[in-house]
């Protein structure tokens, strides 16, 4: 996200690579429960946490990322709304969807 011209935070390398380290156990989750591992219960409630941290993010923070944002007339605005956003909720309702068919 931007704020006056200029992005609003830039990561760290450590905290991108929790970001991936975190995505990666998000996907183990999700083949954990398609592939129906034991036990049950932890990709069940794992799938249900996944899907509710990418529904917040879908949601966003009603500032500047989110389908809720206020500021829209940046670059990343833009494309938070019509991929980042979006992308979020889909993967959000086929994790649900595959947390709850267990």
């Amino acid at each position: 996200p931007e704020g006056g011209g200029r992005p609003r935070f830039s990561p760290s390398k450590p905290a991108t690579l929790v970001v991936a380290l975190l995505l990666a156990a998000s996907a183990v989750v999700v083949v954990g429960a398609v592939r129906e591992w034991d036990p049950p219960l932890l990709f069940e409630v794992g799938g249900a946490g996944l899907a509710a941290v990418l529904l917040a993010r879908s949601i966003g923070d009603r500032r500047s990322a989110g389908l809720l944002k206020r500021g829209k007339d940046t670059d990343f605005a833009r494309r938070d709304t019509w991929r980042y956003s979006p992308l979020c909720l889909a993967v959000a309702m086929a994790t649900m969807a595959v947390a709850l068919s267990r």
